[in-house]
């Protein structure tokens, strides 16, 4: 794995995390919610790290780290990242409307061992949209 430098964006509220090749970011809210999932999936006492500090974004690689050893030694993919909302349309096309805007495609898995839903747009093979931070006003299945 690609060593990377986590740095902390406060006014944006993101961890920023920076590779050789690029970058990407998490938000501070994201990973204290990834955090409190894994914890209950793992069966431990809530933290008392401060949302956005770096002791927090430490905390939420050991978490996964944990998680990602269940898988290898036991088969057991992670759930943190699947959206309840959306679970029960799993593999059907849906209309949802969010933030006022109406949107249409097939709610699909990714694979690995922290799967999540994916927006898939007509006339896509694969790849879409992540969903599990996404809350929808309506939700209808056409």
């Amino acid at each position: 794995m690609t060593k990377s430098k986590v740095t902390l964006n406060n006014e944006q509220r993101l961890y920023g995390i920076h590779f050789d090749s690029g970058y990407s970011c998490y938000g501070f809210d994201v990973v204290a919610g990834r955090v409190a999932r894994m914890e209950l999936e793992l069966c431990l006492e809530p933290n008392k790290f401060e949302v956005g500090s770096m002791a927090m974004y430490r905390y939420h690689k050991k978490l996964e780290a944990t998680c990602h050893k269940r898988f290898k030694d036991h088969g057991v993919k992670s759930c943190i990242d699947l959206n309840v909302q959306m679970l029960p349309y799993l593999g059907k096309f849906v209309e949802v409307t969010q933030y006022g805007e109406t949107r249409r495609f097939k709610v699909g898995k990714s694979a690995g061992w922290i799967p999540c839903l994916l927006e898939i747009e007509a006339g896509e093979n694969g790849g879409g949209a992540i969903t599990y931070g996404s809350k929808y006003d309506s939700i209808k299945v056409i």
